[in-house]
């Protein structure tokens, strides 16, 4: 039943993931199994308990064999959260004695003469941003005939002290196989086709206290970088001002509507888990959501900011994740102080196409698309 199946972790800010699936009709994903369990996380490129983290994962994975039938997973794809990549671009050429035909061997020829090592970092995923071959940019190569080939190619390495953690739990529960997926890469490949994916391009993916934020054209990413900002960080500072525990702010955050005009005797109203209201000023929470969102913006314009590329003035900045994109004007509010339209995007299928639903979809469709590819999988 597992044949045609991957097994694929996704490892976000607030849960930890885990799905068999494969691939279904008109574009679709058969889920085989799924489990997930909440955790601490990670902030600031931190795991906030790494003993904790070790047996959640270990409960998932018990969790994932005990109740969907399965007798042990062999391999697993790990996304690589933006906390814990690095990214590097750059321009290569080979040239050859006289034209060839391009072969697989050429291109991987490519990327490993141009790889260079980072210290305290393992390359995990090379893709190209475009191949230029006889003067024409383009993604397929293979068969081609020329003198030379070159390319503008990424790479996206794992942060050694992400990756040893993932291996030693992974490996230690009987997991063979462990490679590692750029989750702003998937994101990237997954979200936008066609044309649109040859343009340059800003994604943000907000998550609960982290917001991956990637420059990307073509099949790879030119730039990228995280913060430490995301809507946990909104209903962390509920939380703390309206003196009322995480949940009920958590709860609250849901009913903000950040287009409302200011109303002095407005409020929110919720009921609490043990079925009590609780009332809150809408002009208070609105207020507080938007420092959050300030802190957001001006993050990420820093983050961008510290670009050495030279990106087009009029490029787009698209909005994912489940942080801010269900928090309604957050967006609208986040990309005005960017001077970018609210673009919001999301997986085009039914029953997940919404955009707290793009990670573990394009995590999925790109182990499907790469899982036996020699040049993604360094």
């Amino acid at each position: 039943m597992l044949n045609n199946c991957v097994a694929v972790l996704n490892i976000s800010s607030s849960a930890l993931t885990l799905i068999v699936g494969e691939r279904s009709v008109n574009g679709t994903f058969a889920f085989r199994a799924k489990e997930s369990v909440e955790y601490y996380a990670f902030y600031n490129g931190e795991f906030s308990d790494v003993k904790e983290f070790k047996l959640k994962l270990e409960e998932l994975y018990a969790n994932l064999i005990e109740n969907n039938a399965i007798s042990s997973i062999n391999e697993i794809y790990v996304s690589l959260p933006g906390e814990f990549a690095k990214t590097v671009s750059k321009n290569y050429k080979i040239t050859f004695n006289k034209a060839k035909k391009i072969t697989l061997g050429d291109v991987e020829t490519l990327y490993n003469l141009a790889f260079e090592e980072l210290e305290n970092y393992t390359l995990v995923n090379r893709s190209e941003i475009y191949y230029l071959i006889n003067n024409v940019k383009t993604h397929n190569v293979i068969g081609a005939t020329s003198a030379s080939l070159a390319g503008r190619l990424c790479y996206v390495y794992a942060q050694n002290y992400f990756k040893n953690l993932i291996d030693e739990v992974l490996s230690g529960i009987g997991v063979k196989t462990i490679k590692y997926v750029s989750l702003d890469v998937a994101l990237n490949q997954y979200l936008f086709s066609g044309d649109s994916k040859d343009v340059c391009r800003i994604l943000l993916n907000v998550g609960n206290v982290t917001t991956s934020v990637s420059i990307a054209s073509g099949n790879g990413l030119l730039f990228s970088g995280a913060v430490a900002q995301g809507g946990g960080i909104i209903s962390a500072y509920l939380s703390n001002n309206l003196e009322c525990d995480y949940y009920v702010a958590d709860t609250l955050k849901n009913k903000i509507n950040l287009g409302l005009r200011d109303n002095a005797e407005a409020s929110y109203l919720i009921t609490d888990r043990f079925n009590e209201e609780f009332l809150a000023s809408r002009n208070e929470v609105n207020d507080i959501t938007k420092n959050v969102l300030d802190e957001l913006a001006e993050d990420v314009d820093k983050l961008l900011g510290s670009c050495t590329l030279k990106i087009p003035s009029d490029v787009e900045i698209y909005f994912t994740g489940s942080g801010i994109c269900s928090i309604r004007g957050a967006v609208e509010y986040v990309a005005s102080r960017l001077n970018s339209y609210p673009n919001v995007i999301a997986p085009s299928i039914p029953h997940y196409n919404k955009p707290s639903k793009s990670d573990i979809i394009a995590l999925l469709d790109t182990v499907l698309v790469y899982k036996n590819d020699k040049i993604f999988f360094a």
